[in-house]
C-alpha cells in the first residue's frame, strides 16, 4: 500500500506540535523560525521521496542567501528529527557540503578590565552572577529567586540553579528546570555576592533576585561595554568564567560541574579561549628548556674552535 504523501513542512510542523509542552520556549521559537525561513526549496517535497540532491540544493540555496554553517546545521538536525518521526532516514550532516564554519571568536578582555567596568554599575549583580557563579546564562540569572540561596551549617553559602526565565518574542517563559539536565546544579556563593543579594529588598522567598527584563539588562550592559571599548557580550561572561578557571588550573571535571556543561567537548571548543599572552607564555616555557641547550652547544663549538686555532 502506497504511503500517504507528507511534505517536509507538514512533517516538521507535526514534530514541533508533538513537543509543544515539552521543549523550552526558546527551543520552540527556534524550531518555528527554522520552519519559516530555512530549507524553503524543499518544504513542499514529499519526505518519502526526498533525495539527497534536493537537500543539498536547498543547503546551497540557503548558503547563497547568507545563512552560516550553524544555521544550516540546525535546520538539517530538525529535518532529520522530523523525518525520523515518520521512519524516514536522512543522511548525517557530514554527508552534505555546508558553508565553512565561522572562525572562533577572538580574545576575551582581561578579567580585571571587565571587573573594573562592571563593579559599581547598574548591571553589577547580574554580571557578577554570570561571571563568578558557575558561568550562569542570562536565563539562569533571571530565574534565580531568594529561596534558591542556601547556607549550610558551616556558614557556606550556595545557589541552587534550577530554574530558567527566558525572554522569547516579547514575553517571559519560566521553567522549573534549566537548559540541560547538567545545568541544574548547586554552586558556591561568594560572601560578597551573598551580601549583595541580601541587601536587595524583597517581600517573599519566591521574588526574583534580578527582577528586570532581559532587554533592559542587555541594553544597559551593551551600552556600558561600548562606552568602555570592551568587546564582550553578556553570554561571553560565561566564556570568561571558563577561561579564567581553566588558566587557574581548576580540573576540567570540576569546571564542567560548576558550569553545567554536559561534556567537555563544548567547554573546550567554545568556552575556553586562549589569549595571545597565554600562547606567548607557553612558548616561553619551552624556550627556558631550549635556550640553555643552545648556549651549551654553542659554548662547546666555540671551545673546539679555539683549540683548533
Amino acid at each position: 500500500m502506497k504511503k500517504k504523501q507528507i511534505t517536509v513542512e507538514q512533517a516538521i510542523r507535526s514534530y514541533i506540535e508533538s513537543r509543544e509542552n515539552i521543549l523550552a520556549a526558546s527551543t520552540l521559537y527556534g524550531y518555528k523560525s527554522i520552519l519559516r525561513t530555512r530549507l524553503q526549496t524543499i518544504m513542499q517535497c514529499d519526505i518519502y521521496s526526498l533525495s539527497k540532491l534536493e537537500i543539498q540544493t536547498a543547503i546551497s540555496h540557503d548558503a547563497g542567501l547568507g545563512l552560516h554553517w550553524k544555521s544550516i546545521k540546525e535546520a538539517l538536525a530538525l529535518l532529520r528529527s522530523a523525518c525520523a518521526y515518520y521512519d524516514v532516514a536522512i543522511p548525517e550532516t557530514k554527508k552534505f557540503a555546508l558553508p565553512p564554519r565561522s572562525p572562533k571568536k577572538g580574545d576575551l578582555p582581561e578579567l580585571a578590565e571587565v571587573l573594573d567596568v562592571i563593579i559599581g554599575s547598574s548591571v553589577e549583580l547580574p554580571c557578577l552572577l554570570a561571571l563568578w557563579c558557575g558561568g550562569m546564562r542570562m536565563s539562569e540569572v533571571r530565574g534565580l529567586q531568594y529561596r534558591d540561596v542556601y547556607t549550610d551549617k558551616f556558614g557556606n553559602h550556595y545557589l541552587y540553579i534550577n530554574r530558567s526565565r527566558v525572554f522569547v518574542n516579547g514575553s517571559d517563559y519560566v521553567r522549573e528546570c534549566n537548559k540541560t539536565y547538567s545545568s541544574t546544579r548547586k554552586v558556591p556563593l561568594p560572601q560578597y555576592l551573598f551580601e549583595c543579594i541580601q541587601e536587595k529588598p524583597h517581600n517573599k522567598e519566591t521574588d526574583y533576585i534580578i527582577d528586570e527584563s532581559q532587554p533592559a539588562i542587555k541594553c544597559r550592559y551593551d551600552r556600558l561595554m561600548k562606552k568602555n571599548s570592551l568587546h564582550i557580550s553578556f553570554h561571553d561572561l560565561r566564556a570568561l568564567f571558563a577561561t579564567t578557571m581553566n588558566e587557574l588550573g581548576v580540573p576540567k571535571e570540576i569546571l564542567q560541574k560548576l558550569g553545567g556543561w554536559t561534556n567537555s567537548k563544548v567547554l573546550d571548543s567554545v568556552y575556553i579561549r586562549h589569549s595571545d599572552q597565554t600562547l606567548v607564555n607557553s612558548i616561553d616555557l619551552l624556550s627556558q628548556h631550549i635556550e640553555p641547550i643552545i648556549e651549551e652547544k654553542k659554548g662547546m663549538k666555540n671551545s673546539e674552535k679555539e683549540n683548533i686555532e
